[in-house]
Order: structure tokens, then sequence, then C-alpha cells
């Protein structure tokens, strides 16, 4: 199993709301530019629906990792233009991954391995607390430190379920 999911991640050089589209929410986008080390310059489409982590609003001078579909249609425009699924800020000492974990919680790159805990808060986006299995689905699993083995073993301190992806 490849993993759905790709990820860039930035510094924030620009926030501005997009213009009505049919495709956009009464106007209700963002288009965040970042500048990545990896990727050069990207536009983020932030539509109503993308999940941040936390809640935390982002700003200019922010470096954030932004998450989006591996398979969805994208123009061929420069910079790219990235519809963002989730996105979170970078925090030293903390990882975030977006993917879909088979029955062993592994992701599906097979380099990662959730061991989950009493402590792992596990919610919908949002923020209403999950119960149901999570075999199969795709979440953002965030973490500290983990294994260096491969897969990487790590106890995640949120899984946050995506039940519907867009």
């Amino acid at each position: 199993m490849d993993s759905s999911y790709l990820s860039v991640t930035g510094t924030v050089t620009a926030i501005e709301m997009m213009n009505t589209s049919s495709n956009d929410w009464c106007g209700c986008s963002m288009l965040i530019t970042i500048i990545s080390p990896s990727h050069g310059t990207a536009n983020l489409v932030i539509a109503p629906y993308t999940y941040i982590l936390e809640q935390e609003p982002i700003a200019v001078g922010d470096t954030i990792t932004a998450f989006y579909s591996a398979t969805a249609p994208m123009p061929l425009i420069y910079p790219p233009q990235y519809r963002v699924m989730a996105a979170a800020k970078d925090i030293a000492g903390r990882n975030v991954v977006l993917d879909t974990f088979d029955a062993s919680l592994v992701s599906g790159n097979g380099l990662l391995k959730l061991t989950p805990d009493a402590s792992t808060r596990v919610i919908l986006p949002n923020g209403q607390p999950y119960s149901g299995s999570l075999e199969g689905r795709t979440m953002l699993a965030v973490y500290g430190a983990s294994t260096r083995s491969i897969p990487a073993i790590a106890t995640p301190s949120i899984l946050v379920v995506f039940c519907c992806q867009k």
C-alpha cells in the first residue's frame, strides 16, 4: 500500500483571501504562499474544511507542513498550487504525518507504525472523541520521538481520524 498523501513544508510569506469561484466556499478559502527548501515557492489552498492542527492560527513567518492528496488533480501552473487536506505549524520535537494506516497501524509507505496508549487523544476533526476502529483509517498522527527502525515505532499524543476525505 502506497501513501495517498504528500506533504510540503515551508515558511509562510503571504496569506490572502481567494476570489469566489464555483469550487470555493463563498470566498472563504485562503491562499497561503510558502517558500520551501525542497519545493521552492508553492501556494496552498486552505478551504473552510481544511483541518488545521489544534486550530493554531497561521501567520506570515510561521513554518508549516501541509498535506495534500497525491491523486488529486492539480493545475499545471507555477508556482504549484496544492489543495490542502490538513496542515500543522512546525514545532520543535513535534512530528506530524497524514496517512492511511493498515490493520497493524503501519502507514501506507511502511515507514511508521503507531502504538497508541491510554494517553493518546483519538479525535475527529471537529474535536469530538472517536472510539471506533483505527484500521484502514486516514489519520493525522502527532508524535514526539520514534525508534530508528523501519518502520519507525511511535506512540502518538494525538490521532485525528478522518472518516471522509475531500
